[in-house]
């Protein structure tokens, strides 16, 4: 058995894992879920719960945490065997729609959502904006080299107005379905959304919105 204490002696200046006391679901285990996933178990999140409802593609083990063994497999449970092989963290997995369960299976007070689908985000929006049990937001996009992650309080009206008007079907420059994802695109958008947790556990919270070209390594 690994000493805790041990484990996360490196990154105790930074986040202590004992700060992590929200569950926390994400919705979407694709090309930036399933790295989020795992890096948000890396550091010590211990309450994780994975929503979807696809099963592994070949296409899939290019760009998202996925082999060729788990073709075929529903990813929220290929993910979890990853997980646990990889951080000893167990997670709760549910491969359905986000419609198809109850809320006690699908919400949490840390709501991350990496779903490929402008209208999905709209339906999540609609469930948890006035859901008492939902405290934060984490809204990761990607479109070629380009990134967008929202953080959203949902304490904060203001935070609230700003991502609903950010919800058009357009929000990430029109790309060619085949140049949609890459995985360093991936890894930067997980390591984006662990940090906005982690500072969340922390209470702090920054501005809404953070966009980056990965081409140009320009903020926008």
């Amino acid at each position: 058995m690994i000493n805790m204490e041990t484990k996360y002696s490196r990154q105790l200046g930074i986040i202590n894992p004992k700060n992590f006391t929200s569950p926390l679901s994400i919705i979407g285990v694709g090309s930036i879920g399933s790295w989020a996933t795992l890096a948000l178990s890396k550091v010590g999140c211990p309450k994780i719960k994975v929503i979807d409802f696809d099963k592994v593609e070949a296409i899939n083990t290019a760009t998202q945490l996925y082999s060729q063994g788990d073709i075929g497999k529903y990813k929220v449970n290929a993910l979890a065997s990853h997980i646990e092989n990889l951080t000893g963290t167990e997670i709760e997995t549910y491969p359905k729609r986000w419609e198809d369960l109850s809320d006690k299976e699908r919400i949490s007070e840390i709501m991350v959502v990496t779903v490929d689908s402008m209208e999905i985000r709209q339906l999540i929006w609609d469930d948890i904006r006035s859901n008492p049990d939902v405290e934060f937001l984490v809204d990761g996009r990607m479109g070629g080299e380009l990134i967008r992650l929202f953080t959203i309080p949902l304490t904060s009206a203001e935070a609230m107005d700003y991502y609903a008007a950010k919800l058009r079907p357009k929000e990430i420059e029109p790309i060619p379905c085949s140049e949609r994802a890459v995985a360093f695109n991936g890894f930067t958008m997980a390591g984006l959304i662990t940090a906005s947790v982690a500072h969340w556990a922390k209470e702090e919270v920054g501005k809404p919105e953070f966009v980056f070209d990965l081409s140009t390594f320009n903020y926008i």
